[in-house]
């Protein structure tokens, strides 16, 4: 934050450079003012943590940066827990689809389907990996988000064992 000579404080960024002037060393410092921006990722965060769907903001090393109360209460795990982990600490039992490891040396959009343990139990998702990069290439954060399809995938596995067993002639 900085202050303004009328006393109001904003938010801003700061960028300093070693600079001559008149034969001295001196710094140079340029002050941007980023309020609408600060704003804006606090609309973001809002959004995203209240969204119904279950969503995880994901660094570069693959650790959380954070998950919506959604995920949070897919795979019952606190945000605290969810803070000190990494997406590879999830057991995936199975998956259909693109690789994350790929969609990044690609620098592309991942999804498919898994199967994975998690402390509620085994959970069957699609997933969605949406990969961020600045302007200089680097991988800033990667937003995951899931479609929960569990209860597609038990009610498929029910009317099959159903269906084996009538053919079977076990009609009870």
């Amino acid at each position: 934050d900085h202050q303004r000579s009328d006393g109001t404080v904003f938010p801003c960024q700061v960028t300093l450079k070693k600079i001559e002037y008149e034969g001295k060393t001196c710094l140079l410092s340029t002050t941007v003012e980023i309020t609408e921006m600060v704003s804006l990722r606090k609309k973001s965060e809002f959004i995203v943590q209240n969204a119904p769907t279950p969503i995880m903001d994901i660094n570069p090393d693959l650790s959380i940066r954070t998950g919506n109360n959604a995920f949070g209460a897919l795979v019952d795990l606190s945000f605290e827990e969810l803070k000190n982990m990494k997406l590879s600490d999830f057991d995936i039992r199975s998956r259909v689809g693109g690789s994350l490891s790929e969609g990044l040396a690609l620098k592309q959009d991942v999804s498919g389907e898994m199967e994975a343990v998690v402390p509620a139990g085994t959970v069957y998702l699609q997933y969605f990996y949406k990969p961020f990069y600045g302007d200089d290439g680097n991988l800033v954060s990667i937003i995951a988000y899931y479609i929960n399809k569990t209860e597609e995938k038990t009610a498929v596995k029910d009317i099959l064992a159903l269906t084996d067993r009538c053919q079977a002639g076990h009609l009870d």
